[in-house]
This record gives structure tokens, sequence and C-alpha cells, in this order.
């Protein structure tokens, strides 16, 4: 009968666990006769199954590794320990091997290396995994350079903990130690390291425990200062945003004007999915760039193209599917079981989400001096947490900054928050109204001066005489006003978007900031002495509220209304609240009337 090695596995991750597991298992020679989250359960398993060889993570949520090795040799001397950790360090690998460990392999290493490396732990021979060996052995020929790796294995623990916030007394408990032992032990440290304060310690000892203390301290981690990477960043940015305004912004518009002169359906929708990857990817491995910031800025310059209309329609299809995949790629991450085993903290990530977000979120508007019923609604508006919320999770835990637990806790967070959120809309209006009747300091907050609510006291006589109050500044609202401007023909802008009417009056065209459904919009923009109203945003929700308003100050106001759709104009004329126009109706007039000038130019009939 073949002879069997017996493994205990360790990692907090379980499926890193049962990968390394399937792995190992393919060798007849080899058995997993126990696994372990923590370090506790770890000796435990340890104590019951007596395994041959011990294969354990340095990253455990309640203790080290390094010091459950050195629990594990104190009870059992000859314990054969092979470390299979993430973290290429050779610190990482110095201590553990001090600590007592036979092996050191990297989980980047190949799978071979691993199973190679737990026979020769079992014959009692060390081994050092070939990624780290050559920088492990210049660690241990330049000590001096190396300062935490002169600390024994308890120093080392108690220093992770010390950077981890635990105090004396938790620390202690942790280890089974007294918190005097801690304090002493937390004095030997700063001693052996030659420093004199916690603050001088930290500074030290964070950027190579960065990894252990929850991050991947690979790649630059001690490349340079703390500014000086920072500094890095920034400026890569900062290139990569100028590089987009500047560039991007002339150069793709023209690239999509040339591909659109083709003639070319699948050539242009083939170019704008190729632009749009290609900034994206770009911008990743050129500045540094997150792949999801630089998809965001592609969508900011298609937008530039006089062509983003139509390269948003092309790419409609694409964007339905990929929003499928992505979403259902999400959802299959989540575990329900979480809802079950911790429904408090699930409930506590919800309330964080739709509570405290939203708190600070009217906190914050209110601060920038908009009134109350602009704040509930930006609040009610971020109750909830989107896909890039998944993409900076998922981030995280490939990071080692987040567990898979926290995830799932934010995946929850993320259905419940954008299941919840109408809910929070429709408790805006009820809300208002009770603060208005029951607090004065909610009414002075509703009727807060907003320099861009009325119009400034040196707006021209002409504007607020026989004027027409235009509704929305969009693309229709734009060529009116165009058209108005050059006929000489006064006008006043009532548009919501605050910066938009700020850019108008930067302009000389008198324009106020609001909802026009509000009546003290239309009243701000002397609508009871206006001639004609033209609403030019087809809401025919809202539309009812701005008639009325203009017809109970002005009787005799003329007014225009836009519509997309026929069953609303033929709802808005049978009512007769103006002259109604509806798209399709007023191209086709357009087009007709070109058609039949042209044949009659021609002195001719078809």
């Amino acid at each position: 009968m073949l002879e069997q090695t017996r493994l205990l596995l360790v990692d907090d991750h379980a499926v890193v666990r049962e990968g390394y597991r399937r792995l190992l298992e393919t060798r007849p020679d080899l058995a997993i006769v126990a696994e372990a989250a923590t370090a506790r359960e770890a000796m435990d398993r340890f104590r019951i199954h007596g395994p041959d060889v011990v294969v354990l993570d340095l990253s455990l949520p309640d203790m080290g590794g390094v010091e459950l090795i050195r629990r594990l040799l104190q009870r059992d001397a000859g314990a054969r320990i092979l470390v299979f950790s993430m973290h290429r360090e050779p610190l990482f690998a110095t201590q553990a091997l001090r600590a007592g460990a036979l092996g050191y392999v990297t989980k980047s290493s190949p799978p071979d290396v691993l199973v190679s490396a737990v026979y020769q732990v079992a014959a009692r021979r060390q081994v050092i995994s070939p990624d780290i060996a050559p920088e492990l052995a210049l660690a241990l020929i330049d000590r001096p350079k190396a300062p935490l790796a002169e600390l024994a294995p308890r120093e080392f623990e108690i220093l992770r903990l010390l950077l981890d916030g635990l105090g004396a007394e938790e620390i202690g408990a942790r280890l089974s130690i007294s918190a005097k032992t801690v304090q002493n032990c937390h004095y030997q440290i700063k001693s052996k390291l030659g420093v004199r304060s916690d603050i001088e310690l930290t500074r030290l000892a964070l950027p190579p425990l960065a990894g252990i203390l929850g991050g991947n301290a690979g790649a630059g981690a001690g490349d340079g200062p703390i500014w000086m990477t920072i500094a890095k960043t920034l400026l890569e940015v900062g290139a990569f945003i100028a590089l987009m305004l500047i560039v991007g912004r002339k150069v793709i518009p023209w690239l999509l004007w040339q591909v659109a002169g083709t003639g070319s359906r699948e050539l242009f929708t083939l170019a704008v999915v190729s632009a749009a990857i290609g900034i994206a990817f770009g911008a990743a491995k050129l500045f540094s760039v997150s792949f999801a910031l630089g998809a965001f800025f592609a969508g900011m310059v298609m937008r530039e193209s006089e062509f983003s209309h139509r390269a948003a329609e092309e790419s409609l299809p694409l964007r339905d599917a990929f929003s499928v995949l992505f979403f259902v790629s999400v959802g299959m991450l989540f575990q329900p079981d979480i809802l079950l085993d911790k429904p408090l903290q699930v409930l506590g990530v919800v309330a964080i989400i739709m509570l405290g977000k939203t708190l600070a979120a009217l906190a914050i508007v209110l601060a920038f001096r908009y009134p109350l019923n602009t704040a509930l609604t930006v609040a009610a508006s971020l109750a909830q947490i989107g896909e890039f919320s998944f993409i900076l999770a998922g981030l995280g835990q490939a990071l080692g900054l987040m567990s898979v637990e926290a995830m799932n806790y934010v995946l929850a967070g993320a259905l419940f928050s954008i299941a919840l959120n109408p809910l929070m809309f429709s408790v805006i209006d009820p809300l208002r109204r009770w603060a208005l009747n029951n607090s004065a300091f909610a009414r002075e907050l509703e009727q807060r001066g907003d320099p861009y609510a009325e119009l400034p006291m040196t707006t021209e006589r002409k504007y607020l005489e026989k004027q027409v109050v235009l509704v929305g500044y969009g693309r229709v609202g734009q060529r009116i006003a165009e058209a108005l401007s050059n006929r000489e023909i006064p006008f006043v802008v009532a548009e919501q978007n605050r910066e938009l009417v700020e850019r108008l009056r930067e302009r000389g065209i008198p324009s106020v900031s609001g909802d026009a459904a509000d009546p003290s919009v239309l009243i701000q923009a002397h609508i009871a002495d206006a001639d004609t109203l033209v609403v030019t945003l087809p809401d025919p929700i809202n539309v009812r509220q701005m008639v009325e308003t203009a017809r109970t100050l002005n009787p005799d106001i003329e007014i225009l209304l836009r519509t997309h759709s026929e069953a609303e104009s033929e709802l808005l004329r049978k009512d007769k609240l103006g002259t109604v126009f509806f798209g399709e109706e007023e191209l086709a007039k357009g087009m007709t009337k070109h058609l039949l000038s042209r044949y009659a130019q021609q002195g001719s009939t078809p």
C-alpha cells in the first residue's frame, strides 16, 4: 500500500484552499487530512490530526503566521511547516525561517514548485521558492539595510498587531500573554530599531509590512518616498487628462468624421468601439490609470464628436449585452448565505449606504447654498451604490485589501440600496412638507438666496416685458435662442442646470436657474409680462403645471409646447394647453414643404 504524506492546509480564503487542495490531491501519495481558516483552528486541527506537513499562509485574521509557526513548534518540536504566501519580500521569508519553518514558497510560483516543496519539507529538507532565493541571499548578506529582520518572531508578530491598531490588552489576549509582556516587548522593538516614538516606528515599519497588514506590498512599495509616489501618480493622471481633453477632443472627432465619410455603417461602429477600447487600454498601460477611469474618459472624448449620438446609437446593442454580462457576473459573485449568517452586518452596510451617505450628501449640498428641495433630491439620488463600487471592491480584493466576506457585504449593500432607492424618492415630498410645516430652519433653507434663481437687478427692461420665456436650453432650445438673437427678439432662459445658467449669464443672456414646474422660477422670468412661453422640454408630467402657472399670471400669453409622442401631442391639443409641436410631424411638414417648393420652382408636378 502507498504511504501517504498527510497535510494540513491553513489559509483564510476558502477559494485559495480549494485551489491548492485540488492541486496537491492530484498526487496519490499526498492526502489533505484537515483545513483551517484561522490560527486557532490550525492549532486545534494540528492537535487532533497530527499532520506530517503544515502548509500555511502568513496573513491570518486572528494571529500572524510567524507566531503560529512558533506555537506549532512549541507543541511539537518536530513539526514540518511549509509557508505558502503571496509575500515576495525577503523579510517575510527570513522571519518565517527564523521561527522554524522548513520551507517558503510564493503563491506566484508554478504549481510544480509547491508540490516539490511539500515533498522536500516532508523529507525534512529546507526549501526556498526560486523566485525569491536570490533576493533572500542578498538580504542575509546585507543585514544592516533590513532592521526588521533583526526582530525575533514574537517581536515581529507584536509589531504587526501594533501597526494593526491593537492595544496591549488586545494583543495579549490574542497571543495568550500579559499586557505587561506586550509593553516590555514594545519597548524592546523600539530599542532594536533605534526609534523613540510610535510615529517613527510606524514610519519605519509600515512600508515593509504593508503586505502583511492587508495589502500587497509588491510593486513600488519601497521604490521611494511616499511623496514621490503620489507626485508621480498625480503627474501621470494629469498628463492623461490633458491629453484626452486637448488632443482627444480634436483627434477622435476628426477620425470619426473621416470614417463617417466612407458611408460604411459597419466601419463606423468598428471605429467607435476601437477608439473607446483603445483609449481605455492606452490609459491603463501608458499612464498607470485604471481601465475603468480610462473608459470614463473615452466616453467623454466620444461625446465631443458631432457623431456622438450616432456613436451611442451604434454601440447601444454592445452596451446592453455587456451590461447584462457584467451584472450577471456580479450576481454570481454574491453569496446569499451571508443574509442568514450575518444579517446584522448586512443591515449595517445598507444603513451606512442609504442613511449615512444620504445625510452626508444632504449636508454637502446644503453647504453649497442650494435650497432644501434640491438637497433632498440629490441626497435621495445618492442613497445607493452602483456598478463602479463593484470595480473598486474587486480591485481591493485583488490587492488583498478586502476579504471575500467584505466583498459580499458590498454586493449585498449594492443590491439592496438599488432596489430600495425608489422608496427614498417617494418620501422626499412628504418629508419636505413635514419639515417646512414644523421647522423654521427648514423654511429658511428652502428660501435661501440663490444668485442664479432670479434675474439680476441690472437686467434691461426689454427682457422684462413682451419677451419670450424659453424653458430648457438643450439642442432645440439653443437653436431657438440663436434664431431669436439673430432677429434681436428679447428672451429669458429658464434652465435647471445651474452651471449652464452661469455660462449663459457670462455671455450676457438673461437666465434663471430652477425647475420651471415650480411657479417661482417662471415668476422670476417675469412670465406675467411675457409675450410667449416656449417649452422645449418633452416633459408631459410637468408641462401642465408650467402652463397653469403661465395662464394664471398671464391669461393672454402664447404657449408653444414640444413633445416626442403622438399620443401626448393629441392629449395636449385636446386639453388646449397651447400650440403643440410633435417631432416627427414637424419633420414631415418641413420635408414636404421643401419638396413642394422645389417642384413649384420647376413649374411642374410629378
